[in-house]
Formats: structure tokens, sequence, C-alpha cells
């Protein structure tokens, strides 16, 4: 954001670069996905990017892209991600 005096009369406009904002949220975003990330792996936590499904309370079956994987552990943290909601869809779309 910036202010900027409008024609000389000295009224205070403020403008707001909504592209630049939005870049700068996104990276922030990005950055700090990657700290937490760098965190988690040198506490040794093993980060598995794919589907998967939950076969017991310990053992969960992965599809990656290099294909199927079976992993037993103590804990399991499941990150499910999000997705924006499109405008028009669900009740925040009314």
């Amino acid at each position: 954001m910036k202010f900027d005096v409008d024609g000389g009369d000295f009224v205070p406009v403020m403008h707001a670069d909504l592209k630049h904002i939005n870049h700068r949220l996104l990276n922030l975003a990005r950055n700090q996905s990657r700290d937490i990330r760098d965190g988690l792996e040198k506490q040794g936590v093993r980060i598995i990017e794919g589907s998967g499904r939950l076969l017991d309370s310990h053992t969960i079956e992965v599809l990656t892209a290099d294909g199927s994987e079976t992993v037993e552990a103590d804990t399991i943290l499941l990150a499910v991600g999000a997705h924006p909601r499109e405008p028009g869809n669900g009740p925040a779309g009314r």
C-alpha cells in the first residue's frame, strides 16, 4: 500500500496493489510451508506425498508417483490440504 496526495489538495488517498499483495502472500505461504517441512525433516519425520488410506491405527497404504507403499508407525500425521471454494458453490457462496 502507498499513500499519495490527490491532485495537490493534500487529501490522502490510499492505493493498494492487489497483484503485489497477492504475490507477497503466496510467497509467505510457500516459505512458511517450506520452513515447516524442513523443521519436521530435521526432527526425523518422514514425509510421503501421495494419496493414502488408513489400514489400521498404526498402518497406512500410500499411493505415490512411484507406486504403492505400506507404512507402519507409532504416530501418523495426515495433512489433507485444502482447496479453494468456487463462488456460488455451497453455503458460503449464497
